[in-house]
């Protein structure tokens, strides 16, 4: 049977979309999937029109389309007529059920099957459409170690002796970067070795350092590279990062917990979105209130504390990540499409 990944987000393009597909189709069990990517246009007027015929005359002698977007992709995939199967992250259901409900309901309900990234999402498409939606989470792929750089950070940094907490990410306001900050001083006052690293860019740089004027040892690192975020994850401490829902802007699985638990990190999270998914609340990490920054701070301060609780939540984090492998992710996609 000929498949056909029809998405706008794939290699060389970056980011948690990219990767899951990009997972999906080097690991197909199947010869043949072939990747269509059209041009990333607004989903208005003749850019529509593109979107069709780009996959009408592309689709000859396909038997399954696998829709990487509900909007824009969904409605021509419904329109061409053949098998197609509607995959699901977060952040583009809320949008296409906010602008196109009646619609977006309506590719979900024609679809052979509808896939979620997340069991949160899949949760809401269920409401929505009223089907079975199936979950495949995302896989991650473990990276290595530079020990020269971890080295030139523990120097650099001043970090021996000291408990570091760590956060890396795009600088938005869903992160929770700015409630860790905000409870950094209850922190420090219970634990004086405490070091809070943040690793990233993004639009809320400049108000989140702003925000840690006057406070100590808040560390920005600005855009890091992947050698460097897996070393600055080997050398941390725990790794914090409480995503909260922002009017439908959740963390749609978070593949970093991963990351960290696979180097035996305890990971601090926000109970919202997918992340459930990606981490287990007191045996890979902890799941707190992200809008409490009482529970952040406590949990924060439980943690350092507790050097025995972090070893173990490591470990537990390590033997978890090993199930998320781009291999299982591909199998159990095509097991539910076929």
């Amino acid at each position: 049977m000929k498949t056909v990944l029809y998405t706008l987000d794939y290699p060389p393009q970056y980011g948690g979309v990219a990767n899951y597909y990009s997972a999906l189709v080097n690991n197909w069990p199947e010869q043949e999937i072939k990747v269509l990517q059209p041009k990333n246009c607004s989903f208005k007027g003749f850019n529509f029109l593109y979107y069709f015929f780009f996959l009408f005359f592309k689709s000859f002698g396909v038997n399954q389309i696998i829709v990487g977007q509900i909007f824009p992709l969904g409605l021509p995939a419904f329109l061409i007529g053949k098998k197609y199967t509607v995959v699901l992250h977060g952040l583009d259901l809320s949008i296409a059920q906010k602008r196109r409900p009646n619609l977006t309901k309506l590719i979900l309900k024609k679809a052979a099957k509808v896939v979620a990234a997340n069991s949160y999402t899949a949760s809401l498409a269920e409401k929505l459409s009223g089907r079975k939606v199936a979950v495949v989470n995302p896989s991650f792929f473990p990276g290595q170690i530079d020990e020269g750089i971890k080295n030139k950070y523990k120097e650099k940094l001043e970090l021996a002796g000291k408990i570091v907490f760590l956060s890396l990410g795009r600088l938005v306001e869903r992160k929770g970067f700015d409630f860790v900050i905000e409870a950094w001083e209850k922190v420090k006052k219970e634990v004086p070795t405490a070091v809070y690293i943040i690793a990233g860019d993004g639009p809320e740089g400049i108000s989140l350092k702003n925000l840690s004027l006057g406070k100590k040892d808040i560390i920005f690192l600005g855009a890091i590279n992947e050698a460097e975020k897996w070393s600055l994850l080997s050398l941390c401490d725990i790794f914090i990062m409480p995503s909260r829902d922002i009017s439908g802007d959740y963390e749609g699985f978070g593949i970093v917990y991963l990351e960290a638990g696979s180097l035996c990190k305890p990971v601090i999270a926000g109970a919202s979105g997918g992340v459930a998914d990606a981490v287990i609340d007191g045996q890979t990490g902890v799941l707190i209130d992200p809008k409490s920054i009482t529970a952040i701070s406590q949990a924060m301060i439980d943690l350092a504390l507790d050097k025995k609780r972090r070893e173990d939540l490591g470990e537990q984090g390590r033997e978890r990540a090993k199930s998320f492998s781009p291999q299982n992710l591909a199998q159990e996609f095509y097991n539910i499409i076929k």
